[in-house]
């Protein structure tokens, strides 16, 4: 099971200890997300910063790009040390942005949004390295699932048989638990289970290695 902190939910003053802690704590990867205040009203964490991440940390990154210009921001992803990028099903370049980062060395996977019909994924199946199941709209932390949406998990493990399922939005240890049994592979970790709930985060990412057991 992959367990990857969303490191826009980190403290922004301390990302190297922030880092350094999650690592110690047994985090599999780390979970970036880019956003351009276009694709979605929001904007998060900047290339220079991940860069940064890169240099501080040897577990894998990844980015979840929420942004129009895929072609530029796959090749900032690529020269910032990130490993897997995920694109949205329902972008117009999703098929192109797929074969950029190819080319360029990338892992890529697909980012499904709740209300997105899982047949229309179907020409996805043999060209992805990983699905992002998103529990709730993305662009901003804090929100809480949308209603309904986990019955989609087995209709995507279905689907994409050979391919991680990676869950991601309002994640809490009961999601952790409920999830794994259905089939995820792995979580992204924000503030619904780990970051703000004044423990250790080595208690927490073993609590919820216990749960998913």
């Amino acid at each position: 099971m992959n367990l990857s902190p969303s490191l826009m939910c980190a403290d922004p003053g301390h990302f190297a200890e922030e880092i350094a802690f999650l690592e110690a704590a047994g985090a599999d990867s780390f979970h970036i997300d880019i956003m351009d205040g276009e694709f979605v009203s929001n904007f998060a964490l900047s290339w220079a910063e991940v860069s940064k991440f890169s240099s501080m940390t040897t577990l894998p990154l990844e980015a979840h790009l929420m942004v129009r210009n895929l072609s530029v921001h796959i090749g900032f992803a690529a020269s910032s040390g990130v490993k897997l990028v995920y694109l949205h099903a329902e972008h117009p370049d999703v098929l192109r942005g797929l074969q950029r980062a190819r080319v360029l060395g990338l892992k890529a996977g697909l980012a499904v949004n709740p209300e997105t019909d899982v047949d229309t994924l179907r020409p996805f199946v043999d060209m992805v390295d990983a699905i992002l199941m998103m529990r709730v709209r993305p662009g901003f932390a804090g929100q809480s699932a949308v209603s309904d949406v986990d019955e989609r998990l087995p209709l995507l493990c279905s689907l994409f048989s050979n391919t991680p399922i990676i869950v991601d939005g309002a994640v809490t240890p009961d999601t952790v638990a409920s999830m794994k049994r259905k089939g995820a592979s792995g979580f992204v970790l924000g503030t619904s289970s780990l970051f703000g709930k004044n423990e250790p985060y080595r208690k927490i990412i073993h609590n919820l290695r216990t749960l998913a057991s």
